[in-house]
């Protein structure tokens, strides 16, 4: 079985929450497929450095109970002032409750039905949309 926090399964999880016939890129809290999500976002920008972070988190509720509970969080980091440069763009997920399988079982059901298949998405395009 592959790993949770592949970018894969990662990026796939975002499309699902995100996808355009979906409300979730510009709100705080939405529903799709049985999931609540409600997503956050943290910026700073100092004199050398500036960085973002959007925390995702999603809870799978079935029959009144909370299934499984994950954090996608998004860090962008740059720097700041003339030296506006990106330094570093990072995706990491993080299971909180519940089981690894129901999560990839949730999101391949998801994915099939969207024909996401191999559609590459960079870090970059996700931000930038």
């Amino acid at each position: 079985m592959a790993r949770l926090s592949n970018a894969r399964t990662i990026l796939d999880i975002e499309a699902i929450v995100t996808s355009s016939d979906r409300p979730g890129r510009n709100r705080h809290r939405w529903h799709v497929k049985g999931v609540e999500c409600t997503r956050e976002s943290h910026r700073y920008s100092g004199s050398t450095y500036a960085f973002t972070i959007d925390v995702l988190q999603l809870r799978h509720v079935r029959a009144g109970r909370t299934a499984w509970h994950a954090v996608l969080v998004t860090e962008w980091w740059r720097g700041a002032g003339e030296t506006d440069i990106d330094m570093r763009a990072i995706r990491w997920l993080k299971l909180l409750a519940g089981k690894k399988s129901d999560v990839t079982a949730w999101v391949r059901a998801n994915r099939d039905e969207l024909h996401l298949g191999e559609r590459p998405v960079s870090l970059r395009a996700a931000h930038e949309s």
